[in-house]
């Protein structure tokens, strides 16, 4: 009963919360910028929606309830390859990252947490105005704790689970469908969350 009490509690703070920068399921609030005039971010979640985060996870996913938050940035996919592809030799990396391909493939990446800064980068584009865009905050929420943690996995799939489950949860507890709001499958996430040696 008291883990009941304790997701319907980190849920409505979800929809308060993020009523504050973005709109609540239902509303037709807009979301104030989170970039300024100078292209400099100007604002991101807010430090309480992190912690409501971070209280739904450690409750729900057993995750440990650090709320030592995370470096947030929106960046440009240019950026996002820049930053996912990082470990290539500078040669290899300047060609994947000026690759048309490479690009067009990283417009689909909504996100990426990099463990040695504590940083999530987020799409330039996302405002968290809705139960998707915060449910793609989550999912980098759990990396983050994952880090913090020192959580060690068999491959980077095995990372993935229990952030897709996660994820997945929270757009369900939205009303949502997972697999319609992101285009995907059943296949397709098993195959991004199973080890395949």
């Amino acid at each position: 009963m008291k883990r009941q009490i304790i997701l319907a509690l980190a849920f409505l703070s979800f929809m308060t919360t993020a009523s504050g920068y973005g709109q609540a399921a239902g509303s037709q609030a807009s979301a104030p910028p989170l970039v300024d005039e100078q292209g400099e971010q100007a604002g991101g979640p807010k430090p309480d929606l992190l912690a409501s985060i971070v209280t739904w996870l450690s409750a729900d996913f057993d995750l440990p309830d650090n709320y030592s938050p995370p470096r947030i940035e929106l960046v440009s996919p240019m950026k996002m390859a820049a930053v996912r592809y990082r470990g290539l030799g500078a040669g290899l990396q300047a060609r994947v990252v000026s690759d048309e391909q490479w690009l067009e493939k990283m417009r689909d990446t909504v996100a990426l947490y990099e463990d040695n800064n504590r940083t999530i980068y987020l799409r330039e584009d996302w405002t968290g105005s809705t139960a998707a865009e915060i449910s793609v905050l989550v999912h980098e929420m759990v990396h983050h704790l994952q880090n913090l943690a020192g959580e060690k996995f068999e491959c980077a799939q095995a990372r993935e689970k229990p952030a897709y489950a996660a994820q997945k949860k929270w757009i369900e507890m939205a009303g949502l469908d997972f697999f319609q709001e992101f285009e995907t499958d059943p296949v397709t996430l098993m195959l991004r969350t199973v080890c395949s040696f």
